[in-house]
């Protein structure tokens, strides 16, 4: 049964909104998604749905924006000054910065952040540090395929081994 500190596996298909919706996701052509319950390691509302669960079930249920990643922030999508951007050759790296480029930024608290280049222009580039699915209803289908005790280093250590 799911508990704190099980290991699972699960094969699932995420669509947006339901399950009629835009698939975002699948890991059935795949590796199933595999982590240790309970220590936050995923969102919490879809441990939720999983919690009591055994091997061989099958769950089908939508998180709505508020219990996924929240909703989109408008300003959250800031504008960068290239300068900042640069690497330490003082270059803009066509391989690291271009529209739709992932980037890690730190603040000036240390405070680390994930975004995405939507926009750039010859002076800067509008990054959008959303989450990828902020905003969106997640409906989750699929199949719970093993959930075993997750070894003491394994909890040591936070992930499957």
């Amino acid at each position: 049964m799911i508990t704190k500190h099980k290991v699972l596996s699960v094969h699932y298909k995420l669509y947006e909104d339901n399950a009629t919706g835009e698939l975002i996701e699948e890991t059935y052509s795949g590796s199933p998604l595999t982590f240790i319950f309970g220590i936050g390691q995923m969102i919490p509302a879809f441990e939720a749905y999983l919690e009591g669960k055994q091997a061989g079930e099958a769950f089908n249920f939508t998180l709505q924006t508020e219990e996924a990643y929240g909703p989109y922030h408008e300003e959250s999508a800031i504008e960068v000054h290239l300068d900042d951007l640069r690497n330490e050759a003082g270059e803009i790296d066509p391989e690291k910065i271009f529209i739709g480029g992932r980037i890690t930024m730190e603040d000036q608290s240390g405070r680390v952040f994930q975004g995405e280049i939507m926009e750039m222009s010859d002076s800067a580039a509008i990054i959008d540090f959303n989450h990828p699915m902020a905003g969106i209803t997640l409906h989750f289908v699929g199949e719970i395929l093993e959930v075993r005790d997750a070894t003491a280093s394994e909890i040591d250590h936070q992930h499957v081994h």
